[in-house]
């Protein structure tokens, strides 16, 4: 936590790093190289890229993963959504079935409609 003990405003500013970016690498330049030193900040550079290929490879797992994970959501909501979609179709032909045979009953009691067999 800050805590600004001051009457006056002050500006903070934070540099967020995370993965690759927040290792700390080594010097790049350095002053009196050797010839054995002349490839050190190629070398850094190459970890640093070599490090970065990896969190990419590890995060496109994941992406897979996730996307394979929200398919397979889909297609089930997908399948109960089809479900609940004929059991509606179901309790309406059975409510129009219902509410033809009262009223064939109904006309036929009152004598509206006549029996014929």
């Amino acid at each position: 936590c800050l805590v600004n003990g001051d009457v006056d405003y002050v500006e903070v500013k934070f540099k967020l790093e995370q993965g690759v970016e927040a290792k700390e690498q080594e010097p790049t330049e350095k002053v009196g190289k050797t010839k054995k030193d002349d490839f050190k900040p190629i070398e850094n550079e190459l970890h640093r890229v070599f490090d970065l290929a990896e969190q990419i490879q590890r995060e496109m797992n994941d992406l897979r993963k996730t996307s394979g994970d929200e398919q397979l959501l889909s297609e089930s909501i997908t399948t109960k959504v089809i479900i609940i979609g004929c059991i509606s179709v179901g309790i309406v032909i059975a409510s129009v079935i219902i509410q033809v045979w009262y009223l064939k009953s109904f006309f036929r009691q009152k004598k509206i409609l006549q029996t014929t067999f």
